[in-house]
């Protein structure tokens, strides 16, 4: 079970929204860092030439740097580039950042902390793939991911696919693709601190540091973020016809306390392969309110998210136009419910989720005249062990997914490459072994199901430059 909040009144809710925008209201930034200018930042090291001066006309210099946005590999697609490294000194969030995205809509069910969905170009949630530096958040589960549980501080940028899934993520999407990636660790040491307060009990702090050494760089981030949500709402008592019982009362229960940890060390070998390893690590102990006329006072909710991934990546492998990525990850998430005077849902509860996902890639791309070739192919397991304590038999059933992904495109420009092509193909088999459900109470329901599904995806991308 999610830890979904019910929303309490409007007038309350606008209230707990503004406490995001005074999270850093006071804030403590403490910076080191000497890395050096580099061309992408500054147009040029060197002063600005004077204009001169042509019988009292001052002559026009046009000075260019690179554009803040980086594009994407996916020259046709509908993407946007969301760069993230100075987000988090204004105090966003994901869930913020996500929402302020052409084509995005972002659904809270709260306010700091609660439960939060995202949509892209009218799509329900549950077709839009997440990952992180393309390791899958989305389950088999559950197709939605709480965006209150993902990370900004540790993120470079986000990319945001809107339509047909691109074939650098492992899966496609029928609504888009949302793939948060990490930060890289820089070539000179560097060290952040920001520490921050707000209304109803808000608090944040975020660290981030990065340092190299001869082959070795490596990057670590912390952040905690919580609040007590004691904002003051109208409570109708149930009886929205009866204004006679109403009143005002605080939220109850509505605390959170988040903290998310990643480390990532790189390795570079002199030859242009480069190794990365990424451990990244989010808790969250959180109270569950309940409906704005029957708050609850001891439900609690508890989350935990290990994510580890290996990487190998060779930029030319020997003489040939090759280059190669392999990917191991694996991932393991928890969830603890507990509602042991029966405040939500229907009676008693006390549940203990875990999921298990483990899997393996590799991609490469290939120099062709003018054409580049980008192959890939995945495996993906994927366990579900639900456990209800309170019942007779507490565990179980287990559901798994196994899911085999292989894609094909191709890249080359006409006319000068004012005209891109991008022809690809997807072939997916996904394999699902349902033994059942767990109805209430924790009785076992339904039938062992399942079964074989082989998905093809074709795709023709067409980009076209009009004028310079």
């Amino acid at each position: 079970m999610r830890g979904s909040r019910p929303c309490a009144p409007c007038d309350g809710s606008a209230r707990r929204t503004r406490s995001l925008s005074g999270l850093l209201a006071l804030v403590l930034l403490v910076s080191a860092s000497r890395a050096p200018a580099q061309p992408a930042d500054l147009a040029s090291e060197q002063p600005p030439p004077q204009a001169p001066v042509d019988d009292g006309v001052i002559s026009t210099i046009e000075v260019t740097a690179a554009p803040i946005e980086e594009a994407t590999r996916d020259q046709s697609a509908f993407a946007t580039v969301v760069q993230i490294r100075d987000q988090p000194a204004e105090g966003q969030t994901l869930t913020d950042v996500l929402d302020d995205s052409v084509g995005v809509q972002v659904r809270r069910f709260g306010g700091l902390g609660d439960f939060a969905t995202v949509s892209i170009r009218g799509s329900s949630p549950g077709q839009v793939r997440i990952y992180l530096d393309g390791v899958p958040l989305t389950r088999a589960r559950s197709e939605t991911v709480n965006l209150a549980d993902l990370p900004l501080d540790q993120l470079d940028r986000v990319e945001v696919y809107r339509g047909v899934s691109p074939l650098a993520v492992s899966a496609s999407a029928l609504g888009g693709v949302v793939n948060l990636v990490t930060r890289t660790p820089s070539d000179e040491p560097s060290f952040s601190l920001i520490a921050g307060g707000g209304s109803f009990g808000t608090r944040k702090v975020s660290s981030t540091a990065s340092m190299a050494g001869g082959p070795w760089s490596g990057f670590v981030a912390a952040s905690y973020l919580g609040s007590e949500g004691d904002f003051s709402f109208r409570d109708d008592n149930g009886t929205p016809e009866n204004p006679n019982d109403d009143e005002t009362v605080d939220r109850e229960n509505n605390h959170f306390d988040a903290f998310e940890g990643l480390a990532k060390v790189q390795y570079a070998y002199d030859g242009g392969e480069t190794f990365t390893a990424l451990q990244e690590v989010f808790t969250n102990d959180q109270g569950v309110p309940g409906i704005g006329a029957f708050q609850s006072e001891n439900a609690n909710l508890r989350e935990l998210r290990s994510l580890t991934y290996l990487r190998y990546r060779d930029e030319q492998v020997g003489s040939r136009p090759l280059a190669l990525t392999g990917t191991g990850f694996f991932v393991f998430e928890k969830q603890d419910f507990r509602d042991l005077q029966g405040e939500i849902g229907l009676g008693n509860q006390a549940t203990s989720n875990r999921t298990y996902v483990g899997g393996a890639g590799v991609e490469g791309e290939y120099l062709y005249g003018l054409h580049e070739i980008v192959g890939r192919l995945d495996l993906i397991g994927e366990l579900f062990s639900p456990k209800e304590k309170l019942a007779d038999e507490p565990n179980g059933p287990n559901q798994s997914r196994i899911t085999l992904n292989s894609a094909i495109g191709d890249t080359f420009g006409l006319f000068g490459d004012r005209l891109i092509l991008q022809p690809s193909f997807r072939y997916e088999f996904v394999h699902d072994d349902f033994s059942g459900s767990i109805g209430p109470g924790g009785a076992l329901t339904g039938e062992a199901g399942g079964g074989d599904e082989h998905l093809f995806t074709p795709r023709l991308g067409v980009s076209v430059v009009a004028m310079p």
